[in-house]
């Protein structure tokens, strides 16, 4: 299930192997000049979990490409925006994602492997401007420089394996993070 539209060089050479491989895309961007109201994301989410337990019945493996995409898809669907207005908006939110990722735990002989954006880590930091009533330097937001996981923030908790793709120097390396599974 994929919202990210970059399945070339992937899956057509799953399919030359010999594997059966069934994906589908979502139209997630609104068309130009159109805006993506809530109930299309609605919609969107309703089409998303229709094809999640199908698969669940029918398939050895499902990936979310990017689960970040599809959080934010399950948000707008709530709230009609990426965000709440509160963060107590997030319960019913929270718990119905949560329970939706643990039950592929209970599917016996399914892979879920969910893959998260990066964005830049940003930081609070004196600025070199001062308040001139108080005389200290005023608060400012910096990129860090450093790149850290965007979408469901407690995804972490919930899978078996966890899973960094690093690039360091010119070579790319895994990091596992957790491993719950007999490795």
């Amino acid at each position: 299930q994929s919202l990210d539209k970059g399945l070339e060089g992937v899956v057509e050479d799953l399919v030359a192997d010999g594997r059966e491989i069934y994906y589908k895309e979502y139209d997630w961007a609104p068309e130009e000049g159109e805006e993506f109201s809530q109930q299309k994301a609605v919609e969107l989410r309703e089409a998303i979990l229709t094809d999640f337990n199908h698969a669940l019945k029918h398939a050895r493996t499902i990936i979310w490409d990017k689960e970040t995409d599809i959080r934010e898809v399950f948000q707008y669907a709530e709230f009609g925006s990426p965000m709440g207005n509160n963060i107590k908006d997030y319960a019913k939110l929270n718990q119905r994602y949560f329970n939706l990722i643990n039950h592929v735990k209970s599917v016996r002989g399914v892979s879920f492997g969910l893959i998260q954006s990066m964005k830049d880590e940003w930081v609070v930091g004196d600025s070199s401007k001062v308040n001139p009533n108080t005389g200290e330097r005023k608060k400012s937001f910096n990129k860090s420089g450093r790149r850290i996981k965007a979408g469901y923030e407690r995804l972490d908790e919930l899978v078996m394996t966890e899973l960094h793709f690093v690039r360091e120097g010119g070579e790319f390396k895994i990091l596992v993070g957790k491993c719950r599974q007999n490795a």
